[in-house]
């Protein structure tokens, strides 16, 4: 009953900081009279190999073309520990951003 319980807990802890981000990243978007941010979906998530205690998420961002009368979706990923969120990292050894080794 105790595992169920902590199970469950972790679930929720987890789903909470999705949709916060979530909601950042839908908040972080301005809307223009381009485009209109539809939606923000979180779609993956895994490990981070070079940091511990980090996880990748993979994002994926609805917009609406206003002026075409169409969707696109724009994939991405952010980086959180699950406290805070950052959308890069640069590796200081070769500058480059760390989202195109993890």
């Amino acid at each position: 009953m105790l595992k169920l319980l902590i199970t469950l807990l972790s679930v929720n802890t987890l789903f909470a900081y999705e949709d916060k981000i979530s909601k950042i990243l839908l908040g972080s978007i301005n809307n223009t009279k381009a485009y209109k941010v539809l939606k923000v979906d979180i779609y993956a998530k895994e490990k981070m190999r070079m940091i511990p205690n980090w996880e990748v998420l993979h994002v994926e961002i609805d917009l609406e073309i206003v002026d075409k009368n169409r969707t696109i979706s724009i994939k991405d990923i952010v980086f959180t520990n699950g406290k805070v969120m950052t959308r890069d990292f640069i590796d200081i050894n070769t500058g480059k951003s760390i989202k195109e080794t993890e």
